[in-house]
């Protein structure tokens, strides 16, 4: 029993050598297939993580997923003179990092800007560009930088972005915190707006070095895209679009003198130098040093020694600005009023150097003497009323007043020489005009100024205009909008105005005005955007806007607002592309 027990026992052994054998071989067959798949994807990640190099022309795999959230901030100014129309044609946006995602979301920000019906001009600058010397200026400029940027985290599990992105733009690349205007500065609506874009996303899955940093910086440009036109598209209503500027005001580009006393901090750069409105040349220059004071000063002291009248209005808060004047060149030197940039050493500080060469008063005038028979020049002209001597204002305003337009600008100005001219009857016919557009148009920037001519002229404090006679508001191109409705095409950008008669009759002398424009949408994500805007006599304002997503050509909307008992409303539809079929009708409570 013993031997057949031992003989037995031994017959097991065997079995259980192979099976434990099965098992090891399993497990390392389980941890290969493991390590194996770690170094499969730690490859990709390597391969998805390394610096964007692959250009968008290349291998581009995108099996991402990305989740964001921004919150964009910010401040402007802005401030004009008199008649002074927002420019904003000429459009650069530069780019002021040399990071990827930047590089892939600003190219985007500047389609969307080229969508803008008034920007027909958007240039792109990479990092380390700007515009080519001695040409024409920009009208408004678009610094983007991006700060700080904080990556963490690894593919395929979740990577994250923390990403700090300033905009600074103006049509100024910078402006001093004191500012002197004169005779021959150009007229321009001044804007300095600052914002920060706060980005934050996760990134998880897989994807190749073409389509790194895709997801983020399609949110970045969203974000940024519709900020800007935005802002570009509000500032373009209340101020008005100026028009093309004639050659004769736009003088030929001088280089800067040789003998110029420059600023002599070691990296010194130039950035921009061009002509522009009234300017032969306006050059920028930019340094950084922890002795900027001291730099400033020294440069002030050369500029006395060569002959400069210098202005010394530095403060506490910027020591060292200033600003220096001889035949009719200015020089101004100042700190920029922002946070040191990372990676500058401790107590250094960016400086800006500006040199504006500008046209003499006899050369303007001679200028404006060259374009004044041309209808087309008329808007421009009436924006340089400051910089014309009084017999080229009284000449402008006698040929204002031949052209019988409705501008509400051009009539205050026809009407205030008409008033030095005793012609008061007249003078408050034009006001009269002029009040009448402004309602009909619902603009309101020439409303107040308006006002207060007239009070000086009558001697009452609660002036009021008589309500329109038909005859006017026919000379204005405002049309009658009766019971039996209106319709129209008209092209994109193209306004209607409309008179309404307040009664049910159809005969009441104090009418209402509508006005229904088809525009570019202002937001990234849309194509079309109905204004439509109801206005009264006594100021009262309504307005409404609709703006269409992306759709299928031809579209067809209904929108509509009211003042008082009035209800105005607009059917839009779109016959070829670019041109739309409105048709209105208006409706009083009760009707």
């Amino acid at each position: 029993m013993g031997q057949q027990s031992a003989d037995g026992g031994q017959g097991k052994q065997p079995g259980k050598a192979r099976a434990a054998s099965s098992w090891r071989k399993k497990a390392i067959l389980l941890l290969a297939g493991v390590i194996g798949g770690y170094i499969a994807i730690s490859a990709v990640v390597a391969f998805a993580q390394r610096e964007d190099s692959v250009t968008d022309g290349g291998l581009s795999l995108h099996a991402t997923s990305t989740k964001s959230n921004s919150s964009f901030n910010a401040s402007s100014i802005t401030s004009s003179g008199e008649n002074v129309p927002f420019r904003c044609g000429r459009i650069a946006l530069i780019n002021q990092s040399g990071h990827p995602l930047l590089g892939r979301a600003l190219p985007q920000v500047v389609e969307e800007l080229r969508k803008l019906p008034f920007a027909h001009q958007v240039d792109y600058f990479e990092s380390g560009q700007w515009p080519e010397p001695a040409k024409r200026l920009h009208d408004f400029y678009i610094l983007v930088d991006m700060p700080v940027l904080k990556e963490s985290g690894m593919l395929p599990t979740g990577r994250k972005i923390d990403a700090t992105i300033t905009v600074s733009a103006g049509s100024s690349l910078w402006e001093p915190n004191h500012r002197v205007t004169d005779h021959l500065t150009p007229p321009m609506v001044e804007v300095d707006l600052r914002g920060t874009l706060e980005h934050h996303s996760t990134t998880t899955e897989v994807g190749s070095a073409g389509a790194r940093y895709r997801q983020p910086a399609e949110d970045v440009a969203k974000q940024l895209a519709g900020e800007l036109t935005k802002k570009l598209s509000k500032w373009a209503e209340e101020h008005g679009i100026g028009g093309d500027v004639p050659e004769a005001l736009c003088p030929p580009y001088r280089p800067v003198p040789d003998d110029l006393p420059r600023l002599q901090v070691d990296g010194t750069e130039q950035l921009i130098s061009g002509h522009g409105l009234l300017l032969h040349n306006l050059t920028i220059w930019r340094a950084t040093s922890e002795n900027w004071p001291d730099a400033l000063s020294d440069l002030q002291q050369r500029l006395r020694e060569a002959g400069w009248k210098v202005s010394d209005w530095g403060n506490a808060r910027a020591p060292g600005s200033f600003r220096a004047e001889r035949d009719g060149a200015m020089i101004d030197g100042f700190p920029l009023s922002q946070d040191r940039t990372p990676g500058e050493p401790d107590g250094s500080q960016q400086i800006i150097v500006r040199y504006r060469d500008r046209m003499s008063s006899n050369d303007i005038n001679l200028a404006i003497a060259q374009i004044m028979e041309q209808d087309s020049a008329l808007p421009v002209l009436v924006s340089l009323t400051r910089n014309m001597n009084p017999e080229m204002r009284n000449r402008l305003a006698e040929r204002i007043i031949q052209q019988h337009s409705p501008d509400p600008a051009m009539q205050l100005l026809a009407a205030r020489y008409l008033h030095e001219q005793k012609r008061d009857d007249e003078a408050l016919e034009r006001l009269r005009l002029a009040w009448t557009f402004c309602r009909a148009a619902g603009q309101s920037q020439q409303a107040e100024a308006i006002k207060e001519l007239a009070r000086k002229i009558t001697g009452d404090s609660n002036w009021k205009p008589a309500p329109p006679t038909e005859e006017m508001l026919n000379r204005l191109g405002v049309q009658r909008l009766d019971g039996n409705g209106l319709e129209k095409e008209v092209a994109l950008n193209e306004p209607v105005l409309v008179y309404i008669p307040s009664g049910a009759d159809g005969e009441s002398s104090s009418p209402y005005f509508g006005m229904v424009k088809v525009e570019s949408a202002t937001i990234p994500e849309g194509v079309y955007s109905v204004l439509i805007r109801t206005s009264s006599l006594d100021g009262l304002m309504s307005q409404s806007r609709q703006t269409q997503h992306n759709p299928s050509r031809p579209f067809c909307d209904l929108v509509s607002t009211g003042i008082d008992a009035l209800r105005l409303i607009a059917t839009v539809q779109e016959t070829e592309a670019g041109r739309f079929k409105l048709s209105l009708k208006a409706t009083h409570v009760g009707e």
